[in-house]
């Protein structure tokens, strides 16, 4: 159900939307809205413009009024100077809170990023676009009263100054294009979290815009290149989804690769943070062309092209739409200038890895023990001296898979990668008595599990050893923002296990879900579909087909 006035999804809480109502705006087919006022009082208030406007003018008088109803004049309001905001009175505060640019400080989302607070408290001190921005993300905030700040730091952004008019000239304020990435990219965080891939897609494709114009002056001022190091994981994680075969899963904005690349290289070796941005821009790069190589191969022998116009059809039938003709997952590029960008990509991945410090590599804890453990495939886990360190390990470990000749088409190739090896090790190496949750970017370790083990060949033992380990890395941190929620990785897990016994190997996999779903909503079990895509070991012939993910066991 949609909201007939601000045609955005309705709560659903009829007979009255408080979506519309906390706002005051009169949505036809409602009752008039009723506000809560902080001395537990109640009033009618009407919905015109006009009241909205007094409002403002009466902001001091009125101090104690609703929160909701006093941002919504403040964003009618024109000028842009510092105003209050109160707070409703919930259950829980035992006195009334006025919300101020010096409040925001005081309270600024510790989970945020440091450069956000740095800009807050310099060039964008006292900005209401910013500050709304800020406090959507702030915990005190119940579900509804956040989402009203992000669609206000929305709407209040695209009328300022900083706004989309301001992104592509060069004249542009540099304070002021800073401001705008900075807000862009909390937009992009809230989404990740409470939103849909589309809306964070949508804030990631007009940050690009930025970069692209202002890259050039951002990365002569320090606080321009940390914002610009702070969004870019954000930015990984966004285009991490995007279909390899689309210009949106490289990180990097267009033209300017090399500069950024510069940018994220701090002047030693390797920053505090083992250089991550670095790493999870190399790991975006090699799922990229990793895969893009892996479906070259996979329609290699397709001479007549049916069975590429058969996955077109599937793709349609998905309903996830189809790739472009300049999308062709035959890719034309020669196999020459393939390896020679994969050969490219491992040279600096192994540039990144050389300039880690020792500390954070992994060891091997020597003892009179066998060197084998029943309890996991191959060899011993992987010591870390930190998960952070493992995680890091771990990422490095799945970018060179990517960038491997494996898979090959039907063979079992964890017995020649030396790194789906080294994989496995680091991963059991996690100290999963500690919480994951809090390691940098939640990027999605069950998507690396799912693409750089399970959709290697790997044996029925690899497969059944990943199936037990799977509750404890749920256990240990849920990855409420991971690509690959918990209980699809199972159910995935066990398809392909159940192709393996059979003698096929599956070798990649498009889960139906639509750009325009809910993340809160995908991360429970939901009715969801598959593209599997793999081929026959006995016949070396491909397969493809759609399978319905509700018919499979999650263990």
């Amino acid at each position: 159900m949609s909201c007939r006035r601000r045609h955005t999804k309705c709560d659903e809480e009829r007979p009255q939307c408080r979506n519309c109502v906390r706002l005051g705006i009169d949505c036809p087919g409602y009752p008039s809205a009723t506000l809560q006022f902080i001395n537990s009082s109640s009033a009618s208030v009407p919905t015109s413009r006009g009241r909205r406007r007094k409002a403002v003018e009466e902001r001091q008088e009125q101090a104690r009024s609703s929160a909701e109803a006093e941002i919504a004049a403040q964003l009618e309001d024109d000028h842009d100077g510092d105003y209050q905001i109160a707070t409703p009175n919930e259950a829980e505060h035992d006195s009334d809170v006025i919300v101020d640019n010096t409040w925001v400080s005081d309270h600024f989302p510790p989970q945020l990023p440091a450069v956000f607070r740095s800009i807050w408290e310099s060039i964008g001190f006292g900005n209401k676009v910013i500050m709304c921005a800020v406090l959507a993300h702030a915990s005190s905030h119940p579900a509804d009263t956040a989402m009203g700040f992000y669609s206000r730091a929305l709407r209040a952004l695209s009328v300022s100054s900083q706004g989309p008019t301001s992104w592509d000239s060069p004249n542009s304020d540099l304070h002021g294009v800073t401001v705008s990435l900075a807000v862009l990219a909390l937009l992009q965080l809230y989404e990740m979290k409470h939103g849909t891939f589309l809306g964070g897609f949508t804030h990631c494709r007009q940050a690009d815009q930025i970069v692209a114009a202002h890259l050039d002056r951002m990365r002569t001022w320090e606080m321009g290149r940390q914002l610009l190091r702070a969004w870019v994981p954000i930015k990984c994680w966004i285009s991490f989804q995007c279909q390899p075969w689309t210009s949106y899963a490289s990180p990097i904005p267009p033209r300017t690769d090399d500069v950024l690349w510069n940018v994220l290289v701090p002047p030693a070796a390797a920053d505090a943070a083992g250089g991550s941005e670095l790493l999870l821009v190399l790991l975006c790069k090699a799922r990229r062309q990793g895969l893009n190589a892996l479906h070259a191969r996979f329609f290699a022998n397709d001479q007549t092209g049916a069975e590429y116009q058969r996955l077109l059809r599937n793709f349609e039938a998905l309903g996830n739409g189809v790739p472009a003709t300049d999308e062709d997952l035959r890719s034309p590029t020669p196999a020459g200038a393939r390896e020679s960008q994969l050969g490219h990509l491992r040279a600096r991945l192994d540039v990144w890895h050389e300039s880690q410090p020792l500390d954070d590599l992994p060891m091997i804890r020597a003892t009179s023990r066998s060197q084998q453990d029943p309890s996991i495939p191959y060899y011993r886990p992987f010591v870390f001296r930190s998960n952070r360190a493992a995680l890091s390990f771990i990422r490095f470990a799945a970018a060179q898979i990517y960038l491997s000749g494996s898979p090959g088409l039907g063979r079992r190739d964890e017995d020649t990668d030396e790194w789906f090896t080294l994989l496995i090790r680091a991963v059991s190496g996690l100290d999963l008595d500690r919480s994951l949750e809090s390691i940098d970017m939640p990027f999605g370790l069950l998507h690396l599990l799912l693409q750089c083990i399970v959709l290697r060949g790997a044996s029925i033992q690899t497969l059944e050893w990943v199936m037990d380990f799977a509750p404890r890395l749920e256990a240990a941190g849920s990855y409420n923002l991971g690509l690959v929620p918990i209980w699809i990785f199972k159910r995935l897990t066990m398809l392909v296990l159940r192709e393996r016994r059979a003698g096929r190997f599956v070798l990649s996999l498009f889960p139906d879900f639509k750009a325009t779903e809910e993340i809160a909503d995908t991360r429970s079990p939901m009715a969801a579909r598959a593209l599997v895509l793999g081929v026959d070991a006995a016949s070396q012939d491909t397969f493809q087909t759609i399978v319905d993910l509700s018919t499979i066991p999650d263990s």
